[in-house]
């Protein structure tokens, strides 16, 4: 059983990758964060935003080679503890397309994934060095797929579907 397990887990992480989401540190109602990025691979974005008092949402996406997106949506509890630190905690639901190309041996992977997650973020806001914002983050999920394998893994078969529940 361990070995399937593992197996159906380096296949979604052919396809899947984690997603390096904004740490906005949200500390007030009405404050938002706009963070944005481009490179060779794609291009990411994440807006968030202080909606009440106590509650953030954050929305982000990413678009990469080979038709491969992922969008997600979370909805947040922040505090400000004072002394400008700030504790944030996430949870949402993110969807997904990846492909994945074998070149030495040509096959593809490719297929449809969603992703529930839970994130807690911590961090100091409008620090004396620079007026910048430091924070961590530790991020968990439950992630659920299906995937076509047209001779990625399976050599000269016909093409195989799995679904899978990964943590």
């Amino acid at each position: 059983m361990n070995v399937i397990l593992f197996t159906l887990s380096t296949m979604s992480c052919a396809v899947y990758h984690p997603q390096l989401v904004d740490i906005p540190l949200i500390n007030k109602k009405g404050a938002g964060r706009i963070n944005a990025g481009i490179s060779p691979l794609g291009f990411h974005g994440t807006v968030s935003v202080g909606i009440t008092r106590k509650i953030a949402i954050q929305t982000f996406g990413s678009v990469g080679g080979d038709h491969k997106y992922y969008v997600q949506e979370g909805i947040g509890y922040y505090k400000d503890l004072g002394n400008k630190k700030v504790m944030e905690l996430y949870s949402g639901f993110g969807y997904g397309y990846g492909d994945a190309y074998n070149d030495a041996n040509p096959g593809d992977l490719f297929g449809h994934y969603q992703v529930y997650f839970t994130q807690f973020n911590f961090g100091k806001v409008d620090c004396d060095f620079a007026h910048g914002d430091f924070g961590v983050a530790l991020k968990t999920g439950l992630l659920h797929s299906k995937l076509t394998d047209r001779n990625y893994y399976a050599r000269n078969g016909p093409p195989f579907e799995s679904t899978g529940i990964y943590t």
